[in-house]
């Protein structure tokens, strides 16, 4: 979770977050100083991919949208903000959604942050679907639970 930073001194944008009351997350790389370009060089030294960023995105509106349907039937399944990174943020979605374990393990399973939040926002977006027309889902509980001829 990103905390709020509490400094005096920085750059003019990170003084001015801070003046403001708004949470931001420092991302600290090593400057040359004979860099011709700030910005230019923050990009390639944090290497922000334009895919990933699509994905991130996609995820947490996707999470977003779950948390919101959920609210009317039960408790959030995830309290605070969301990670800013890719790798956190995958395992915390995938944590957090109440899925069964067939597709927990799948989740598991994934090799890298990008299939698993693309794999995590596709389930979330079944179970919304199918929330929609059952209103009796989520059923979690059921699915977590061994079988029963009862």
């Amino acid at each position: 979770m990103a905390k709020k930073t509490k400094q005096t001194a920085g750059t003019p944008a990170t003084v001015a977050l801070t003046r403001a009351g708004v949470e931001f997350t420092v991302h600290p790389y090593d400057h040359d100083p004979r860099a011709e370009s700030y910005g230019l060089e923050a990009a390639e030294a944090l290497v922000m991919d334009p895919m990933l960023e699509a994905v991130m995105e996609r995820a947490r509106s996707t999470f977003t949208a779950y948390r919101a349907a959920l609210a009317a039937i039960r408790a959030d399944p995830h309290e605070g903000s969301l990670p800013q990174d890719p790798t956190y943020l995958s395992w915390t979605l995938s944590a957090s959604a109440p899925l069964p374990m067939p597709e927990r393990q799948g989740l598991l399973e994934c090799d890298d942050p990008i299939s698993r939040l693309e794999m995590v926002t596709d389930l979330l977006r079944a179970e919304l679907r199918a929330m929609n027309v059952i209103p009796s889902l989520p059923a979690t509980e059921v699915a977590r639970t061994r079988w029963s001829p009862n």
